[in-house]
């Protein structure tokens, strides 16, 4: 290994499928360990993505809060761009899921923070809301029955549209925020909640 190319080496993360393929990776030796150890953002994200439904639960969602900020600021920056996330978002989490990989991106510390407040905070709040909640529905497409990404639905939405929420104390904005059209979208394809569409008459 250390006669091959730091540069060569340092690519390496962009051929790995995973988060574990990267940790096993950086823990062969020391060379690799240095190569691997400012990975882009980019390819921190596309890995974390691979391994979502193992170390990132609940997928998509977490990993979608963790990027929604920067969606939100790249899709405000041109109409096109807006339009791109609206389509998105009309596909649903996992379309806003690959609108992230393609446009934003994850350090080592982030996912490292992500992991601290999954732990810290997203666990707790959800034992508690599920037992305030009361018990589950009988529908698993709903929100009751998953309090936990009920929680990361909200961190969500409090991310993606932050430029509406800013006109409160940014009286001058860099950028028009994102359309009231596309925050419907949002609530239409990205949070589902059969006993709501049942009331309505939709399901």
């Amino acid at each position: 290994v250390d006669t091959i190319p730091f540069e060569l080496l340092a690519d390496l993360p962009h051929y790995l499928h995973s988060i574990e393929d990267l940790l096993s990776v950086s823990s062969t030796c020391r060379t690799l360990y240095r190569a691997c150890t400012n990975p882009t953002p980019n390819d921190v994200l596309r890995l974390a993505a691979q391994s979502g439904r193992i170390f990132f639960r609940p997928h998509p969602h977490i990993l979608i809060a963790a990027t929604a900020r920067q969606v939100a600021d790249w899709a405000v920056q041109a109409d096109e761009r807006r339009y791109a996330l609206e389509l998105a978002v009309q596909g649903g989490v996992e379309k806003l899921l690959e609108l992230a990989l393609y446009v934003a991106g994850l350090t080592m510390d982030d996912v490292r923070r992500l992991c601290i407040y999954k732990c810290d905070v997203l666990n707790v709040l959800s034992r508690r809301l599920d037992v305030v909640a009361g018990p589950a529905t009988g529908f698993s497409s709903t929100v009751c029955n998953d309090p936990e990404t009920t929680l990361l639905s909200w961190v969500i939405y409090g991310e993606l549209f932050h430029h509406s929420m800013e006109l409160a104390y940014l009286p001058l904005p860099e950028h028009k925020p994102l359309s009231s059209i596309i925050r419907y979208k949002w609530f239409v394809y990205c949070l589902p909640d059969v006993c709501s569409f049942n009331y309505m008459g939709f399901a």
